[in-house]
Formats: C-alpha cells, structure tokens, sequence
C-alpha cells in the first residue's frame, strides 16, 4: 500500500497496485482508520466494488461491477471480510 502519514497515522487516499501497474484498491484514511471512499479495481484496471466506509462502522455496502462496467448488485460487507479475501495488508 502506498500513501501518506501525518503525525505517525495513515492518512488520506491510499493505493494498492496490480504487477502491470493498474490500481488494485484505493482506500481513504483518517487517524489509521478505513473513512470514506473504497474502490477495488479488476486487474483490467476496471472497478470491481465501490462503496463508502462511513465513520466508525464496520460494514459497508459495496456496489459490485462487471468488467464493462454495469453495476450487478448491492452487498454489505464487514470491512475485515473485504480485507481478509484480498491479498495485500492495510498496514
């Protein structure tokens, strides 16, 4: 993961990336915590999930896409779900 610190904390936009380059998830931080805006790109660089993380809750809901882009469904996730699938840390 790639991103910036501000007095020891994670903060802001914060990306992960796929080997060729394209985005592989994109986070916002605030105070090491997941707050507001998630994307989870297909290794295409196309958005796969995309939802909201609203302040201290643990769930969101993630709108699901296919690789052209049309949205498939709507479901909630716990944000250790979304992190224990995926392949990379937050920390």
């Amino acid at each position: 993961m790639f991103g910036n610190y501000y007095d020891n904390q994670q903060e802001g936009v914060w990306m992960c990336f796929w080997g060729n380059g394209n985005p592989r998830v994109k986070i916002s931080k605030k105070e090491n915590l997941i707050e507001g805006p998630l994307t989870i790109y297909y290794e295409t660089g196309e958005t796969m999930f995309s939802g909201i993380v609203e302040k201290g809750k643990e769930e969101v809901l993630l709108k699901k896409f296919m690789k052209h882009g049309e949205e498939i469904k709507t479901t909630k996730w716990s944000i250790s779900e979304i992190f224990e699938v995926m392949p990379f840390h937050l920390n």
